[in-house]
C-alpha cells in the first residue's frame, strides 16, 4: 500500500513514523531518503541497509 493510499495520511505523520522507526532501531535516517520513500517494502529496506549508531 502506498503512502498516498491511506485516509489522512500526510507528510508530517510520515517524518514522525520514520523519526519513531529510526530511534527504535538506532539508526540515522536523512530526511529527503525518509521523504523519497513510497510505501513500507521501501521504508523496511532502508532501515536493513542502514547501520546502528547506539
Amino acid at each position: 500500500m502506498r503512502t498516498r493510499e491511506i485516509p489522512g495520511w500526510d507528510s508530517f505523520r510520515h517524518l514522525k513514523i520514520m523519526a519513531a522507526v529510526g530511534r527504535e532501531f538506532g539508526i540515522h535516517l536523512k530526511s529527503l531518503e525518509v521523504m523519497l520513500l513510497k510505501d513500507i517494502g521501501e521504508a523496511l529496506s532502508l532501515v536493513d541497509r542502514k547501520p546502528a549508531t547506539k
